[in-house]
């Protein structure tokens, strides 16, 4: 467990000085913004919270980094219930204006009733619509499929996931 937090912050500080790097290096587009994602199947409800931070080294081309929350709840059973932290580190492709496609890497690390059980890794694939809603601010829509999916890793109900969020350029 211990080893596993140590991974993690050495992770993101690097990730963190990765971003900063290209920020700095291609000095394009520094973006700020996050997004939430849900689920519901299976009488299973599934929260997902992840602010982010990211850069476009190339004109249609965006990668960042960002943290999340997780918050997997049973509707019908009471006291049932997971957690998952961790981090992402993504990369978006904008193939014609307003469609994009996205891949990303996520580990997490899951707690089932507050019991710790593991580190988990998901790597979702898909695509999403944006619309400018200001001069420097996008909101978007992504469907994505997580190929590494597996129902018995106290993982979500289902490999989909359905994430809006917001992205501001500064």
């Amino acid at each position: 467990m211990q080893k596993y937090r140590i991974l993690v912050k050495k992770l993101s500080i690097v990730g963190v000085f990765l971003t900063i790097f290209c920020c700095h290096s291609f000095a394009q587009e520094v973006q700020v913004g996050g997004n939430i994602g849900f689920d519901v199947t299976n009488d299973v409800l599934m929260i997902d919270i992840a602010p982010m931070i990211g850069n476009s080294p190339f004109t249609n081309a965006r990668v960042s980094i960002s943290p999340f929350f997780s918050h997997i709840r049973s509707l019908t059973r009471s006291g049932t219930s997971i957690s998952r932290t961790g981090l992402r580190a993504a990369a978006q492709y904008t193939i014609i204006s307003g469609l994009f496609v996205h891949a990303e890497y996520e580990f997490a690390f899951v707690y089932a009733n507050k019991e710790y059980q593991g580190v988990f890794h998901s790597l979702p694939l898909g695509a999403g619509f944006e619309y400018a809603i200001s001069p420097n601010t996008v909101a978007y829509a992504a469907l994505l499929y997580d190929v590494l999916f597996k129902e018995s890793n106290y993982n979500r109900q289902t490999p989909f996931q359905y994430r809006v969020g917001v992205r501001y350029t500064l």
